[in-house]
C-alpha cells in the first residue's frame, strides 16, 4: 500500500513539474538528510541463503563497513531515516534490494510514516558461493553512497 502511494506520489509531482528523473530536486527527494548518519536494518535471508552460507551478520559486517568508512553509518535509530537490506535466495536464484526509508508527509491526512524514497535492486544466479551475493550487496552499498553524497554534498562539504 505505501509503495503504491509513493509511486502516485512520484508521477503527480512529476506532473507538475516537481522533479524530473535524475533531476537535482528528485535527488534531494530521495536521499537529502542534511548528511545525517545512518541507521542500518539488515532481514534475515532466506533458508536457501543460510544454506549457501549467507547470513544477516556477514551482509551487516559488508554494509556497516562501507557506510562507516564513509563516515555515514550510525548504530542507533534516532534520526527520521534508515537503510533496509534484504536478501533472497532461491535455490541458484539471488535478489538483493535496498531501500532508503525517511519520514514523509502525506499532504492530504498531514500525517507522516516511513516511505522508501530510494530504491535498488539485483538479480542474478550464484554458485553456492556465499561471496558472490556479499559483494554484490557491497556494491549497492557503494552505489548508495554515491547518490547519497551527491544528494547532500551541500551539507555534508560544510562539516567538519
Amino acid at each position: 500500500m505505501m509503495l503504491l502511494l509513493m509511486e502516485n506520489a512520484s508521477v503527480l509531482a512529476q506532473e507538475h513539474g516537481a522533479f524530473s528523473e535524475g533531476s537535482e530536486g528528485r535527488k534531494k527527494f530521495e536521499l537529502y538528510v542534511g548528511c545525517q548518519p545512518i541507521f542500518l536494518v539488515v532481514e534475515e535471508p532466506t533458508p536457501d541463503g543460510k544454506k549457501i552460507g549467507v547470513s544477516r551478520s556477514q551482509i551487516r559486517t559488508a554494509a556497516e563497513a562501507r557506510l562507516r568508512g564513509a563516515r555515514i553509518f550510525r548504530d542507533k535509530m534516532t534520526e527520521r531515516s534508515f537503510l533496509h537490506i534484504q536478501v533472497v535466495v532461491a535455490r541458484q536464484a539471488f535478489h538483493i534490494g535496498l531501500s532508503f526509508l525517511k519520514v514523509v508527509v502525506d499532504s492530504f491526512s498531514l500525517k507522516d510514516n516511513f516511505a522508501s524514497t530510494w530504491r535498488r535492486d539485483t538479480v542474478g544466479t550464484h554458485t553456492s558461493d556465499s561471496s558472490y551475493i556479499l559483494s554484490r550487496v557491497s556494491e549497492l552499498i557503494d552505489q548508495f553512497i554515491v547518490e547519497y553524497f551527491l544528494a547532500n554534498q551541500d551539507t555534508c562539504e560544510q562539516k567538519p
